[in-house]
């Protein structure tokens, strides 16, 4: 893992809420590293990574694989993503 990564509810399973821990790769799996593919896939963890607290979102809605801010589900209008990676998405669904 990630120097310093914690996941905040280390004995929830399924999804938590928080960064994610995402231990660097043993070997560079391509035949060439070029910097703007790097940066690239840098800068898209950094966008689907959360940055809100339990405080800022009233807490948790965890829901199998899926965990939702409170404040925000509460608001009318809401879209919100969802990436079913795993297995089969039931909020999509």
């Amino acid at each position: 893992l990630r120097k310093g990564c914690k996941y905040k509810l280390p004995n929830q399973v399924s999804s938590r809420p928080g960064p994610p821990c995402i231990p660097p790769a043993k070997i560079w799996p391509y035949k060439t590293n070029t910097a703007w593919r790097t940066t690239l896939g840098e800068r898209i963890v950094e966008s689907v990574t959360p940055e809100v607290t339990e405080e800022q979102c009233q807490g948790w809605h965890m829901f199998g694989d899926q965990t939702w801010c409170n404040k925000a589900m509460r608001r009318k209008g809401v879209l919100a993503l969802s990436f079913g990676i795993e297995e089969r998405d039931l909020y999509s669904e």
